[in-house]
């Protein structure tokens, strides 16, 4: 994916670019367990989707720049799952 992030916008579109954003910060959201290099390659990619797509939009809407609240949304996300694998396992302590 990093491949066709560093070729441009000739190769993928604003869209495009959009949806493995969102794409990226899902997938880190949602798996506690990625090895290290696995993290680091998924914020690098975002990190390099945010440069390249600093400057694009409109006047009113620049989705590469709303790095504060997708962060945000990514932080809830991941402290829900954490959340809730914790009661998973404390459940299975006082079960079993």
């Amino acid at each position: 994916m990093t491949k066709l992030v560093n070729k441009g916008s000739s190769v993928l579109t604003l869209e495009q670019r959009i949806e493995m954003k969102n794409y990226v910060l899902e997938y880190l959201g949602t798996r506690t367990k990625l090895p290290a290099y696995v993290q680091q390659a998924l914020v690098q990619l975002y990190a390099r989707l945010t440069k390249i797509g600093w400057n694009e939009g409109t006047k009113s809407n620049y989705p590469f720049r709303s790095v504060t609240q997708d962060l945000g949304k990514f932080l809830q996300v991941r402290l829900r799952l954490v959340s809730y694998q914790l009661h998973i396992h404390v459940s299975g302590r006082t079960v079993g």
